[in-house]
C-alpha cells in the first residue's frame, strides 16, 4: 500500500516575528500555494488535508506553525484535520548535552 504525504511549507512567513498566516504552500503531487484571509487559508488546508487522508504530513518549523495553526483554527471556529483521531499530541522538548562524559 503506498503512503500519502503532504508537504507544507508554513505560513508564508516567521511565527515568531509576525505572527500572521499570509500564505501557505502545499504539496501533495501538485503544488498549491493557498492566499487569502487567515481564515480562509485555514479553510482550504484543512479541506486539503481532509480530502487527501494523508499518512504523513512533513511541515517544516511544526514546533511553531502547528501551535500557532492551532490557536488561530480555534479561534475561527475551524475544525481541524491534523490528525485523524482529533486528537494532537504535543511530545515535550528534551536537551542532551554531551560533552565527551557519558
Amino acid at each position: 500500500m503506498p503512503l500519502t504525504s503532504l508537504n507544507d511549507r508554513g505560513g508564508g512567513g516567521t511565527p515568531q516575528l509576525d505572527k500572521g498566516i499570509r500564505s501557505i504552500e502545499v504539496t501533495d503531487g501538485f503544488r498549491r500555494e493557498l492566499e487569502g484571509g487567515e481564515k480562509e487559508i485555514l479553510s482550504d488546508l484543512f479541506s486539503l488535508i481532509g480530502s487527501a487522508d494523508p499518512d504523513l504530513i512533513l511541515f517544516p518549523n511544526a514546533d511553531f506553525w502547528v501551535h500557532l495553526i492551532m490557536q488561530k483554527a480555534e479561534r475561527y471556529g475551524l475544525d481541524q484535520t491534523f490528525s485523524r483521531s482529533g486528537r494532537l499530541s504535543k511530545l515535550d522538548s528534551k536537551s542532551y548535552w554531551s560533552y565527551g562524559v557519558l
